[in-house]
């Protein structure tokens, strides 16, 4: 799988991606390279590849001659072989993927796309000549590699469990060769020598894969290329040797099917042709705030951009804008832009119109405006009566108006507005288990029985969100951090200093990745923590975390 994030990338280059870990940053990533794959790319993209990399190889002739040799002769359909050449393509895209190197990679964005689109073509008829033989539902490809000591115990540790490759795969039907690429144990114990069969059933085919042999550069290797995000059980592992390794793999679909659904409504939300919009609202619900921005204030530059188009553009900008540093001027800003473009059109757009009125509601509770973000909220639902909105707008505004009516001190009305938000959402079944949303309402049901000093009940709507949000979001999001924040807060009111605590830490330090150093949101957890001190008696530990609320 490719794990894309700007909050958390590290420079130890990874092959592997353990399911069971991130379940959730494989949804957003696998739909992040969805989106990659099937955008239309112009000109720009093929400049800005080919512009990076003269820049890398600025003092290497070869590698310069070979650049633009690509740019003279370069056609869609020869992506294989350039990947295959000993050049610049293998060497950097790879790094970039392994590396999570998001800016590296969507420089190569045109060149993905084409490489995944030529084995999505070599694919049918790969298979139909694989499995013709009517007895015949199993196939055996290999892999030898060197794998860092510390994903091999990963894997170890999972047997039946689930792996992702973050690269385009490379393979071989020949046994005998892949135990080259492998070595014999000489790299020990920082790299394990370990040989990889991997075992593909007629039944589970998703991702494209090929023969390329044809294609390729390297005609006698029999290599079988995988597109990024083919996923793998891991099935045994035993020694061969005192200094190697076997792996067997079985290459399957993910096995959730809340996981599965989640996945499938995510690509049926773009169209055929993604855009950029899309890639921006993949990074606004990744958390990864610093990106939107960049490629929002990019896109707006342009002018053939649809007035609905701007509108869903100044939406993300302005809810990236209050999350990086609470920037409410500039928030408003782009929230006002959304209203100017609704009552532009000849007849009002009411969807727009509702998103404006949204965006303005959670800037006024963030305000502690609370009367006009009431009056903005039963706008929407007063627009519903008249409009045909999806259910989930008013789902979603009445969760928002129960935010009100907690940060009022209504508690009653608040978990009232939170409950009908969720039947409505579960009798609609419009959006899929797994949508961030339901991890949104059970946090907010959860604080608010803990406001009730309801304490097990808050508990058990907490761990369900805790559970959610292992599966549907990346590891660090705002969601969970703001969950764990909340745990952390529960466990003080109940006098468990310790649990409060480890569990303050763990937020603390998820909401330094998310946050810039003096967003307004960091005061309040080390305030927590300053107090939490105070409770135990640690007066210099209070006053340290107090003083770093104030400066916030």
């Amino acid at each position: 799988m490719l794990p894309i994030r700007a909050l958390d990338f590290r420079a130890m280059q990874k092959s592997i991606k353990e399911l069971n870990e991130d379940g959730g940053l494989f949804i957003w990533s696998h739909f992040l390279m969805h989106i990659l794959c099937n955008m239309k790319h112009g000109k720009r993209a093929k400049k800005d590849m080919l512009h990076f990399a003269r820049q890398h190889y600025i003092n290497n002739k070869r590698e310069l001659a070979k650049i633009n040799e690509f740019r003279k002769i370069y056609t869609i359909d020869k992506a294989i072989e350039w990947y295959t050449k000993d050049s610049f393509f293998y060497r950097l895209l790879n790094g970039a993927l392994r590396s999570e190197n998001f800016e590296v990679i969507y420089k190569f964005r045109s060149f993905i796309a084409d490489l995944h689109q030529q084995l999505k073509t070599m694919h049918q008829t790969y298979v139909d000549q694989l499995f013709s033989s009517a007895d015949k539902n199993v196939f055996e490809v290999y892999r030898g590699q060197l794998l860092p000591k510390s994903e091999f115990e990963k894997l170890k540790q999972n047997i039946n469990g689930f792996v992702a490759m973050n690269t385009f795969l490379s393979t071989t039907t020949h046994k005998s060769i892949a135990p080259l690429f492998s070595g014999n144990g000489e790299n020990r114990p920082e790299l394990e020598s370990v040989l990889f069969v991997i075992k593909i059933k007629q039944t589970y085919l998703t991702e494209p894969f090929a023969d390329i042999s044809v294609a390729s550069n390297m005609t006698d290797e029999n290599e079988v290329l995988f597109s990024i995000g083919s996923i793998f059980r891991i099935d045994s592992i035993h020694a061969l040797s005192e200094t190697q390794w076997h792996i067997d793999l079985s290459l399957v679909t993910h096995n959730d099917e809340d996981v599965v659904r989640f996945s499938q409504y995510l690509r049926e939300s773009v169209d055929s042709k993604p855009t950029f919009i899309d890639l921006i609202d993949i990074f606004l619900n990744m958390n990864d705030y610093q990106r939107v921005v960049h490629y929002s204030e990019t896109l707006l530059k342009k002018i053939s951009l649809t007035r609905v188009e701007r509108s869903q553009i100044y939406l993300a900008l302005g809810q990236a804008e209050l999350h990086i540093n609470g920037d409410f001027n500039e928030a408003e800003r782009c929230f006002l832009e959304i209203q100017k473009l609704a009552q532009l059109t000849s007849t009002t757009n009411y969807n727009m119109l509702a998103s404006f009125y949204e965006c303005m509601a959670l800037l006024q509770i963030e305000k502690n405006n609370y009367t006009d973000a009431m009056k903005l909220l039963n706008e929407i639902l007063q627009m519903s009566t008249t409009h045909s909105f999806g259910s989930h707008i008013v789902a979603k505004t009445h969760s928002n108006l129960g935010l009100v009516y907690r940060k009022t001190l209504q508690f009653d009305q608040a978990y009232e507005s939170y409950e009908k938000s969720l039947d409505i959402l579960t009798k609609s079944d419009i959006l899929p288990k797994l949508h961030p949303t339901y991890s949104t309402l059970l946090n907010n049901l959860a604080y608010t029985k803990q406001l009730q000093h309801d304490y097990d009940q808050a508990l058990k709507y907490y761990n369900l969100a805790r559970e959610h949000q292992q599966k549907s979001l990346p590891a660090i999001h705002l969601l969970t951090a703001t969950t764990l924040s909340n745990i952390g807060l529960l466990h003080m009111m109940k006098y468990d200093n310790e649990k409060a605590l480890e569990t303050y830490k763990k937020a603390a330090a998820m909401f330094n990745q998310i946050y810039d150093a003096d967003h307004p949101r960091l005061g309040m957890i080390y305030s927590n923590m300053g107090d939490l001190f105070i409770q135990v008696g640690d007066y210099e530990q209070a006053k340290d975390n107090l003083n770093k609320a104030l400066q916030n």
